[in-house]
């Protein structure tokens, strides 16, 4: 935040002139001047050089050097000094924006309002209301100071633009100038005019930029940056401003400017102003983040309801996926009087979603499918819901509202799932179950085994237990008893379930046990797009055939084709890797990889900074490649879901860019449902996809779908097949809170991602997090619904205490109280602007000083004898030091 203006060599003075001079001088009639040796060369002075300087130096030439070098220091500090006034220009307007510590309208003390009315209400001694009239003062606050940032900073850019056009005007004056005194000393006619307006212009130039010069054999002044990049001489670059900086023609001169006003506009625009913006936008970021933890983590227990608007808008609801880590989100349905009605597996619940709807169940989850499972689950635990409780709304935003009739309360309870354990069931009689039991661990192990009909929970226990990594232990639970399934290896367990709900594993419906810890579940998310690798899911064997048949188009990110690959049921995972390892392009590696006790396929970029992808809708449908297809016609029926839309009627004849038309129509009743369609090309084959913008699944059927000649063989496709993922874009803590299900704070617009992690490193807030942050409508409406008083207790105690708040701008990643944090930002600007002050006092003065200096008739015979004395004084000094020396080392060796 500070504004430091470069000083160097604004110092120059007398001294260093003569100094330079006299070490440069090699005779009575030198000429060139250089630098001191080094400090401490021992040169014996001769008795000539102990004369009068006036009576063998230069004279002339010394006053020269000195005028010179004067003239540098009044140049440098000239533009320091209008630097620090083009910065004091904008931070002014930012000091009286921001206040100064301790005034009641800083964002710092309506910060500490909302502490205070938090911490009267968790000490009963205030009203909920108190709390919400608290909060929107203060995300008033933060939208009026970044919307007056935005102007401060637009302000800045003008004044830069302006400053621009007055040192290319300046600059095309310096060159006109130039041509008349190359033009006047080559033609014998006067130019003490043009030498005038030379002078001038450059001690203009001075206070709009940072620059060099020196004077040509003609007359005419050369210009360049410090670094030596060309402005003005016989031509001139015009500078342009660009949104990272000045150029000069084509070179960035940006990190070359450190003097001038433009250097002060520029810094405002590009530091200062976004460094403020970047602390509020930190400060909100982390405010909003770690209060809807708290609030999220509630729904857990008390505050648990039967309605949930989430907050977050989902834009890609089909290629937004998730999948869970260190543990699951436990489902409970209960009613009011705390009867549980249903309790279940998130993780087995959406699973089984995919099951039932001809997909593998996988390790992410598309943001739809996750809605539409849960829907799912309720009806068939309340019959009597209606159709969508649980749905995906026209914006993205995850939406639940449970039957109105009976009061009723859905909890997402996350937890570790070190254990498991099963429903209650009697102990010696048989189970009557059929089926596989099967889990996997975060490792990638799979467990399997299978039940019949005659075993007991004993005998199950028993087959259970003999599978390696785990262990079983039977729990007591009123007259019966309910498995226990442990990990081995310390690894959070997941169910695996089938489609069949008589099945065994739905029977046993395994959830987190209730000793696991409560503890908020890793949310990873990941998006669909280029990446530099990618992982399937885990297959149990390497070498047996897979079973899956489809496309493969690999591109990169310029749409060249990487790679193109189709796999047939016999295919081994082995068989799939050489082959896509000797096929594709060389800049494109596949290999197998470990996950637990199975095996991933991995594709990768030769080159780490290289991105591929795999192209196709995510969740999409597509047939086999063709080449010249036309159908045979007919209807085409579709299903969205396990639910009926209209028939699309295929045309005779129709290639795959007409039926996909079809599906895209405006007012056709498929595009209306979310579907749409495009055709893939790889050659000269086409390749029909259709997808679901929610990634709802698909189901195809009637005269028009099968796979004879002019028949749609439409299959899901193979990247999904085979869970094919980029790493992860975003981990989020807590799957309520992900969704933002009882957000405290929300955000009013998408121009940021309202649930990017925070570090403690570099600020992840993006520009517009402080003007976005608002209270949830909901609790504007109803104060009431802020907590109960254990929630709003957590919440006190937070707001109260250090938490680790990411770097940005000047101020350091640390430990502070946000209010602290929100008071040290108006602290900064605060001596910021003292500094500034005292800053351009100091310079005013020293530029005095300067121009009296060389205005004053220096006694150069006076300073040259007093150096010279000061010289033979170092001298004699340094031969005394080496005589002791000497001396020294000669008594240390006689005594040895």
């Amino acid at each position: 935040m500070a504004f430091a203006a470069d000083i160097t060599g604004t110092l120059a003075g007398l001294l260093p002139a003569q100094q330079a001079a006299i070490s440069g001088l090699s005779g009575p009639t030198a000429a060139k001047f250089t630098r001191a040796e080094k400090v401490g060369k021992k040169v014996p002075l001769s008795a000539e050089a102990m004369t009068p300087a006036g009576e063998l130096l230069p004279i002339g030439l010394i006053r020269e050097a000195v005028q010179e070098c004067l003239q540098e220091s009044i140049q440098d500090t000239t533009g320091s000094l209008y630097a620090l006034i083009a910065d004091d220009e904008i931070v002014s307007l930012l000091h009286n924006l921001m206040g100064r510590p301790g005034e009641k309208d800083t964002v710092g003390r309506s910060l500490q309002e909302v502490v205070d009315s938090f911490s009267a209400l968790a000490a009963k001694d205030g009203q909920p209301g108190d709390v919400v009239a608290a909060i929107n003062r203060f995300t008033d606050r933060l939208k009026q100071l970044s919307g007056e940032l935005g102007d401060l900073r637009r302000h800045a850019a003008a004044k830069l633009a302006q400053s621009l056009a007055d040192v290319n005007a300046l600059l095309n004056r310096i060159a006109d100038a130039n041509r008349r005194i190359a033009v006047g000393g080559a033609t014998g006619r006067p130019f003490a005019e043009a030498e005038a307006e030379q002078t001038g212009l450059l001690a203009e130039l001075a206070k709009a930029i940072d620059f060099a010069s020196f004077r040509r054999g003609d007359g005419s002044i050369a210009i360049y940056t410090k670094l030596g990049v060309a402005l003005a001489g016989s031509d001139v670059s015009s500078l342009i401003a660009s949104e990272k900086g000045i150029l000069a023609g084509a070179s960035d001169i940006t990190e070359q400017l450190a003097r001038g006003a433009l250097h002060g506009y520029l810094h405002n625009r590009d530091v200062t102003l976004p460094n403020v913006q970047s602390q509020l936008d930190t400060l909100a970021q982390t405010l909003q983040a770690r209060i809807n933890q708290v609030s999220n983590r509630a729904i857990a227990g008390a505050d648990a309801r039967a309605v949930y608007h989430g907050s977050r808008r989902f834009a890609d609801p089909a290629g937004n996926r998730i999948g869970l880590g260190g543990g699951d989100t436990e489902l409970v349905l209960k009613e009011a009087d705390g009867r549980t009605i249903a309790r279940a597996s998130l993780a087995s619940v959406v699973k089984r979603f995919r099951r039932q709807s001809g997909l593998p169940g996988g390790a992410f989850w598309p943001i739809g499918q996750v809605a539409a499972a849960l829907d799912r689950w309720l009806a068939r635990c309340l019959p009597e819901t209606p159709p969508q409780s649980v749905r995906l709304t026209a914006e993205g935003r995850l939406q639940i509202d449970l039957p109105r009739g009976r009061p009723l309360h859905l909890i997402f309870r996350d937890r570790r799932s070190l254990a498991l354990q099963s429903s209650s069931f009697a102990a010696d009689k048989a189970l009557g179950l059929t089926g596989s039991v099967a889990l996997c661990d975060g490792l990638g192990n799979h467990f399997t085994t299978v039940l019949n009909q005659s075993d007991t929970l004993e005998t199950a226990a028993a087959k259970i237990g003999r599978i390696d990594g785990l262990t079983v232990r039977l729990l007591p639970d009123g007259d019966g008893r309910k498995l226990a399934i442990a990990s081995r290896a310390g690894s959070d367990l997941i169910g695996e379930p089938d489609a069949d709900l008589a099945g065994a594993m739905a029977q046993l419906n395994l959830v987190p046990a209730d000793d696991q810890q409560q503890e908020d579940v890793a949310v990873h998310m990941v998006t669909t797009g280029p990446a530099a690798h990618m992982v399937s899911r885990p297959f149990p064997q390497r070498s047996v055939p897979l079973g899956l048949h489809g496309s493969m188009i690999l591109r990169d990110t310029e749409g060249a084709t990487l790679g193109f690959q189709t796999v047939t049921p016999d295919w081994s995972l082995e068989q799939l890797v050489e082959r896509l390892a000797n096929t594709t392009d060389p800049r494109i590696t596949a290999n197998l990889v470990s996950a637990g006790n199975q095996f991933a396929l991995r594709i990768a970029t030769l080159a780490q900074d290289d991105r591929f992808q795999i192209e196709g809708w995510a969740e999409g449908w597509q047939t086999s490649p063709r080449i010249g297809f036309l159908a045979t016609g007919g209807p085409l029926a579709i299903s969205l879901a396990g639910s009926a839309l209209p028939p699309c009627p295929i045309d005779p004849g129709s290639p795959f860019t007409a039926i996909a038309d079809k599906l895209n129509g405006e007012q056709a009743p498929w595009a209306g449902a979310g579907l749409r369609a495009q055709v893939l090309r790889a050659g000269t084959a086409e390749i029909l996809d259709i997808g679901h913008r929610g990634g709802l699944p698909l189901a195809f059927d009637g005269p028009a779908a099968g796979t004879g000649p002019g028949q749609l063989d439409l299959r899901y496709n193979l990247r999904d097949q085979l869970g094919l993922n980029p790493t992860n874009t975003q981990i989020v803590a807590g799957f309520a809170n992900f969704f933002g299900l009882n957000d405290l704070f929300i955000a009013e617009d998408d121009a940021f991602d309202p649930k990017a992690p925070i570090g403690v490193f570099v600020t992840s807030a993006a520009p517009g997090t402080a003007r976005a942050l608002s209270l949830n409508p909901g609790l504007r409406a109803d104060p009431s619904r802020l907590g109960t008083a254990s929630t709003i207790r957590q919440i006190s105690d937070l707001l109260c205490n250090p938490l680790n708040i990411a770097a940005a701008g000047d101020l350091a990643k640390g430990s502070w109280r946000l209010a602290q944090y929100a008071e040290a930002i108006v602290n900064q600007v605060h001596m910021s602007a003292l500094n500034n002050r005292a800053q351009i006092t100091y310079h005013r003065t020293l530029l005095d000083q300067l121009a009296r200096q060389k205005a004053s008739d220096i006694d150069v015979n006076d300073r040259l004898s007093t150096l010279m004395a000061l010289q033979q004084t170092y001298h004699d000094a340094t031969e005394v030091m080496s005589g002791l020396a000497r001396f020294s080392e000669q008594l240390r060796t006689s005594v040895h």
